[in-house]
């Protein structure tokens, strides 16, 4: 089933400072596989590095990271937008929850718009 978990949400980092934003939790039900993808944008040019997270929970409290997305690597304006990534996670999903996070540091002041999507399916 197809969720889109984030939408226009807005990464603020500045500085040295590491922006930090969680999406919205989708129950796996009867899937066991997940196929999740992300859009960036910015008014403000070229950004650095963006990360997603695809963390999976039992709880809702305790997260654990399944795999990654990476845009960028660190350097300045590395990343041209808007740019679109996704990752499909070969491995069975043994969570009953899952979730995007996002994490962004750039080396000065610029707005990150954020859209997300999870995919959950049986595979096999």
């Amino acid at each position: 089933m197809y969720h889109r978990v984030t939408i226009h949400l807005v990464l603020d980092p500045g500085g040295d400072v590491i922006a930090l934003e969680f999406s919205r939790a989708v129950a796996m039900g009867e899937d066991n596989s997940v196929l999740f993808d992300v859009t960036l944008n910015s008014k403000d040019g070229a950004i650095d590095k963006v990360e997603a997270f695809l963390q999976g929970s039992n709880d809702a409290s305790k997260w654990t990271t399944i795999s990654t997305l990476v845009f960028g690597d660190g350097t300045t304006g590395s990343v041209s937008v808007p740019d679109y990534g996704k990752v499909e996670v070969s491995a069975a999903i043994p969570w009953a929850l899952v979730r995007l996070k996002y994490k962004s540091s750039t080396s000065a002041s610029k707005r990150i718009q954020l859209r997300g999507a999870i995919e959950t399916f049986k595979r096999g």
